[in-house]
């Protein structure tokens, strides 16, 4: 039906997603079927507004209004997570699994994997603000599908070239 539509009103989002319409499909599936899934997708301009920013031609457009990274972020920071993330990036490993990977080596740069150890003082920032540099870095928005299914679609290689 996306795709129907977007060549009666919008003939350049119809040739993108014709491109490789098994990637669109994946990118557009993503928290189908759960709770989130009528939020996701209310109109059909949702429709391209979150899946575009998966084709790397429309990234590369998005790149010049990427939003800040959170401020507790300096690039040396951000070169050394990115680093030591790109090595232990696992796509296979369950949902529950890759976050708690995420808290680990959140720990090492100072975020706190929960509200209540922030609380304790010596934390720069919550697991939240790693997940928000993810986000931003892989689509340019502080706004996106769910952060592992996102990623799962976009395949290491590209979430590696994105974050580097």
């Amino acid at each position: 039906e996306t795709l129907n539509r977007a060549k009666q009103y919008r003939p350049e989002f119809a040739t993108l997603i014709s491109s490789d319409p098994a990637y669109a499909l994946a990118a557009m599936s993503i928290e189908r079927h759960t709770e989130l899934d009528p939020k996701r997708f209310s109109t059909y301009a949702d429709v391209q507004s979150q899946i575009t920013f998966f084709f790397d031609t429309e990234y590369e457009k998005l790149l010049s209004t990427k939003p800040a990274v959170p401020e507790m972020m300096t690039p040396d920071l951000i070169a050394k997570f990115v680093a030591e993330y790109s090595e232990i990036l696992d796509l296979t490993i369950t949902k529950e699994e890759w976050f708690a990977q995420l808290k680990e080596i959140g720990k090492k740069y100072g975020f706190a994997s929960t509200n209540g150890e922030f609380k304790e003082g010596w934390y720069i920032g919550k697991v939240w603000d790693l997940a928000m540099l993810l986000r931003i870095q892989l689509a340019c928005s502080p706004k996106t599908p769910d952060l592992y299914s996102m990623m799962q679609v976009m395949g290491k290689e590209r979430v590696i070239e994105r974050l580097q």
